[in-house]
């Protein structure tokens, strides 16, 4: 269903904290629940198909505002041979057109990006089918808003999160910054030209460098819980994991691959900072107006998804996927995290993340559950998300939509991923007072 349904707001406290061997604080704060008040139509590609998402603002009429997904579909559940690509969908969660342009895993919104004597608004996504940046100009004339696909940006290695800015020295031009499996992170500037838009590659940032002996220990930490989770827990797991030397051969490999994979990144423009999520570590900081600067863990995880975290301190586990932004204006807001792991997401007071020295200031403020109503099911598995701070109809206080992986129908059976939307209004009043809507900001 998409009719509008408002969620009833609860509050559900948990005990839950933190590896103390890691020094973090000791501030604790509640996990707060609240309801979709509508969906999306489910994706047609796959159960696990869907990744993250953006949302579209009109620039004079919200209500014809659009919220974009994606599809990084492989197969098709019949076993042919499946292509994702970019959905749209209206405020109400009904799909309006799809473009199949290949397995597109994240995509960002770049507004006013200047195409020779005119500006327009671009979705660019992360394309893993054939590594490219893939684009699609959003316009608005005589009331019809058009999106049409342009040409693609190549790239040098298999991308996954994606994320925009604007040009620190020319604002009609964008960085695109490009998280990797590998813990790279590659940065391109794309600006138009003659009628199109060109990009040149910028110097790449390889986290990796910058990741500790201790945090790499603390990631092998983690990969070996969940490799031993698998072994005690499902036979043919039990059976793969021998056959590949066993679990200390598996937790070796598994750390070599993805160790230190990136995935989800966000750009709070207005306090000069980019954050890239590294999936079994936490969130780094990188300055904006000055990339080569070394980057910093604003925050880290604090305990593993298998067997969460000892008592103590706040719940941010590995698995970490999505990020996106709750602005305020003038610098201050949210950001926020999806931890895929327990199906929750973890918000933190931007102005302290901004400037955090490890996990006692990094301003975490509570996370978020989103659980089911009588008309839609909850959010579980979550991937990516996206958050609207400007006014919506309906939204009064901005909208998050959120990827659910597990999407079940009315009967109880599963059936394609798709997106729940929540309204902003229904998770500020559940922080009772921690959170602090939005009355300046506008991303255009």
């Amino acid at each position: 269903m998409t009719a509008f349904s408002m969620s009833k707001v609860g509050i559900l406290g948990l005990c839950l904290g933190s590896l103390a061997s890691l020094g973090y604080g000791s501030h604790f704060k509640d996990t707060v629940v609240v309801s979709p008040v509508a969906e999306t139509t489910p994706i047609p590609q796959g159960l696990d198909s869907t990744d993250d998402a953006e949302i579209w603002l009109h620039p004079t009429d919200a209500k014809r505002s659009l919220v974009l997904g994606v599809s990084k579909n492989k197969d098709n559940d019949d076993g042919s041979s499946g292509d994702g690509g970019l959905y749209v969908y209206d405020l109400n969660g009904k799909e309006i057109e799809s473009f199949k342009v290949g397995r597109l895993n994240n995509v960002d919104i770049a507004y006013d990006v200047g195409l020779d004597k005119q500006s327009i608004d671009l979705a660019v996504a992360s394309n893993r089918k054939n590594d490219s940046i893939s684009l699609f100009s959003i316009s608005d004339r005589r009331g019809i808003t058009r999106i049409k696909s342009l040409p693609e940006i190549p790239l040098t290695d298999e991308p996954y999160g994606i994320c925009t800015s604007k040009h620190p020295e020319n604002k009609r031009d964008a960085l695109v910054f490009l998280p990797l499996k590998s813990g790279k992170v590659l940065i391109y500037h794309l600006k138009g030209y003659r009628n199109k838009f060109v990009s040149k590659a910028l110097p790449s940032i390889d986290l990796t460098k910058y990741t500790s002996a201790t945090e790499q220990a603390f990631i092998k930490e983690l990969i070996l819980k969940d490799v031993t989770h698998d072994y005690n827990s499902d036979p043919d797991e039990r059976e793969e994991i021998d056959q590949e030397g066993g679990i200390e051969a598996v937790v070796a490999a598994e750390f070599e691959e993805s160790g230190h994979q990136l995935e989800g990144c966000v750009v709070d423009q207005e306090n000069e900072v980019v954050y890239i999520g590294m999936e079994r570590l936490g969130i780094w900081r990188v300055d904006l107006d000055e990339l080569d600067n070394e980057p910093s863990l604003a925050v880290r995880v604090t305990g593993s998804k298998v067997d969460g975290v000892p008592a103590g301190e706040f719940p941010f586990t590995d698995d970490v996927e999505g990020l996106s932004l709750y602005h305020r204006g003038k610098g201050k807001g949210y950001l926020i995290a999806s931890m895929q792991g327990i199906s929750q997401f973890a918000f933190f007071d931007l102005e302290k993340m901004s400037e955090s020295d490890g996990n006692e200031d990094s301003g975490y403020l509570g996370s978020l559950k989103i659980d089911d109503s009588r008309l839609f099911d909850k959010v579980t598995d979550s991937d990516g998300l996206a958050i609207m701070s400007a006014p919506l109809p309906h939204f009064p206080n901005g909208m998050m939509v959120v990827h659910d992986d597990q999407n079940t129908s009315s009967d109880g059976s599963t059936v394609n991923a798709n997106y729940k939307y929540i309204d902003m209004r229904d998770v500020i009043q559940s922080f009772d007072g921690a959170l602090k809507a939005n009355r300046y900001w506008n991303p255009r």
